[in-house]
């Protein structure tokens, strides 16, 4: 698939989906379009959250519901943006909706108060990264036209829950769920379960970030997409 279609295919996933999420190939070298006319339109420039404001916050934040309502405070959603009616299709490109053809760490998408799932998930994971209470994995799911991306979250004594962002059924664009699970397997599998998404996805993977990437680094996609290997069939 040449570049410039597999673009297109990642920004027609994105907009069927609500959920910048859909990985169509992997990419090892930096795509021409991210160094140029895209790149130059979709990077958001001086706006960024004041490291100290950023620490400040992981601080502030001591639980999953605290940091749960700290993201829906500060992000507004993709499937939550009003359409512009001007535009062709209705809409405004991806990246200009929400400064996305990169994924952006709490720093950029707390002051842009824009962002989709993975935005959300991360923002979560950075928010209680400094507790030793809690271990938050963000999750991948895929399937063959669009993809999503939840943080799972361990306590310690209760056990997973998960928290979701982006969601077009819900009020708020978001659900969270109590720890109650007693494996990431299985909250993965209770994410699944919730609005039929379980015949949706048919695979999932881990994303792993250091505690600075999430709070001060953006991605993208290859970058993410070389991080998320491999997957695991959903049964």
């Amino acid at each position: 698939m040449g570049i410039r279609r597999c673009l297109s295919a990642i920004l027609l996933g994105v907009t069927l989906s609500g959920c910048a999420v859909t990985i169509e190939s992997k990419l090892t070298t930096v795509p021409k379009e991210y160094r140029t006319s895209v790149y130059q339109k979709c990077v958001v420039r001086n706006k960024l959250l004041p490291s100290e404001k950023v620490e400040e916050l992981v601080k502030e934040i001591d639980n999953p519901l605290d940091a749960y309502k700290n993201v829906l405070r500060n992000i507004r959603f993709a499937t939550g943006l009003s359409w512009d009616k001007n535009h062709p299709n209705g809409q405004k490109p991806i990246c200009e909706r929400y400064g996305l053809l990169r994924h952006l760490p709490i720093q950029e998408s707390y002051r842009v108060n824009q962002g989709a799932c993975l935005e959300g998930a991360i923002a979560f994971a950075a928010l209680l990264n400094d507790d030793p209470k809690y271990k938050v994995q963000i999750v991948i799911l895929q399937s063959k036209k669009s993809g999503h991306a939840i943080a799972a979250f361990e306590e310690k004594g209760k056990g997973w829950g998960f928290v979701s962002f982006n969601e077009t059924s819900y009020r708020e664009y978001a659900i969270f769920r109590e720890p109650h699970e007693d494996s990431l397997q299985k909250v993965i599998q209770s994410y699944l379960r919730s609005n039929n998404n379980r015949n949706h996805f048919d695979r999932y993977a881990y994303l792993d970030m250091t505690a600075d990437e999430i709070k001060y680094r953006s991605f993208f996609w290859y970058q993410i997409n070389n991080r998320i290997a491999p997957y695991v069939k959903i049964r």
